[in-house]
């Protein structure tokens, strides 16, 4: 068969089975980005932040800041009376966030959700009209097509493009993740399923991590984590981490220790945990991060295998304070052990700093660390 012919039959069958999606023979190297991350780590990698708030996404006074902590703290019952009120006045941000944590609570909680999420919307808040879109968490599913439309998700990415560039990182990471380079919108299957912009070219790639290196630049962290999250992985419960070569496990350990040195708590969570699967065991940054206002770190404490006896019901007493769930381990304190206990503890946690990093973007099931 003649070259032309073979080249001619190739092209039909790339336009016929890829469609819209492109001719597109570009596959990433992730390799290739660690020439583009070094100058970054090599600037950042021995800073750190003695403000804990650095990478929060709210900060205390803000009218969020104490719900979305008890959010973290899987409080959700604490968080729903503290937002009841704002609700009440009608407070777009509130109904947002109750919304979010009642749509699929029960089958009766889906009507209420579902009108705060259109009042909220009808105020200008664009998480509101994106979670009204057939993007939006579980909008399909629990409210139906009717109600979840291509109308709420060009009105919210109009007022996302007024928040970016009023200088929103979120909402400038959150139009990186949804346009294409032209400006249209990625398709549905492909949003879910890969990042058209981290996967479509060599120059997008580029541009991405250029982005997300900016991002992190200005200690927002969450999109530094999810590229994180495409170079190393787990493949089990009990399985270690790994990335494809050693070079970019490096890098991977490296970026997450710049977010932790600036007080992201995801970022130091999987640090913690790789560095686990290792053999460390980091103690001063488990009290950095139960400083924080980590669960996960706390969880540590209590089912290590040395908490036993007074340690261990010292720390079910700790975890009972933060997330509201008795766990006590059997010892039976005296009454000096139990008051001291209780001084001890009451003092951690007037002492605590708590960082936020969820944020209206965030789903359900990464709400707790």
């Amino acid at each position: 068969m003649p070259r032309y012919l073979k080249l001619s039959i190739s092209t039909l069958l790339c336009v016929f089975t890829l469609g819209l999606m492109g001719c597109n023979d570009y596959t990433p190297n992730p390799e290739d980005d660690i020439a583009l991350f070094q100058p970054f780590i090599d600037v950042n990698v021995n800073k750190k932040s003695d403000d804990p708030y650095i990478s929060s996404t709210v900060k205390p006074g803000d009218k969020l800041y104490d719900i979305l902590v008890n959010i973290q703290h899987g409080r959700h019952d604490v968080a729903i009376k503290q937002l009841k009120p704002l609700v009440d006045k009608g407070d777009a941000d509130a109904q947002f966030w109750y919304a979010k944590m009642i749509f699929d609570s029960s089958v009766k909680n889906r009507y209420p959700a579902l009108q705060l999420y259109k009042k909220s919307a009808e105020q200008g808040n664009p998480n509101a009209y994106f979670e009204l879109s057939p993007f939006g968490e579980g909008c399909l599913v629990y409210f139906g097509e009717k109600n979840c439309t291509q109308e709420s998700l060009t009105k919210a990415i109009e007022l996302f493009k007024q928040k970016a560039k009023q200088g929103d990182l979120r909402a400038q990471y959150f139009l990186l993740s949804m346009l294409k380079p032209d400006g249209s919108v990625i398709e549905h299957e492909t949003y879910f399923s890969n990042n058209y912009n981290f996967t479509h070219s060599a120059e997008s790639r580029q541009h991405y991590l250029k982005e997300v290196i900016r991002f992190a630049e200005n200690h927002y962290y969450q999109p530094l984590m999810d590229y994180v999250d495409t170079i190393i992985s787990s493949k089990g419960y009990k399985s270690p981490h790994e990335a494809s070569t050693p070079e970019l496990f490096s890098m991977a350990r490296e970026l997450l220790t710049i977010a932790a040195n600036h007080n992201y708590i995801p970022a130091i969570k999987l640090l913690l945990t790789i560095n686990h699967e290792n053999g460390i065991e980091d103690n001063k940054l488990i009290e950095k991060s139960i400083n924080l206002g980590s669960s996960y770190s706390l969880y540590n404490r209590y089912f290590d295998n040395d908490a036993k006896g007074y340690e261990g019901y010292y720390y079910g007493l700790f975890l009972e304070q933060l997330i509201g769930q008795h766990r006590t381990k059997d010892y039976s304190p005296t009454a000096d052990e139990l008051d001291n206990m209780t001084d001890s503890i009451i003092e951690r946690m007037n002492a605590m700093t708590p960082m936020v990093y969820i944020d209206g973007f965030t789903s359900r099931d990464k709400w707790v660390d």
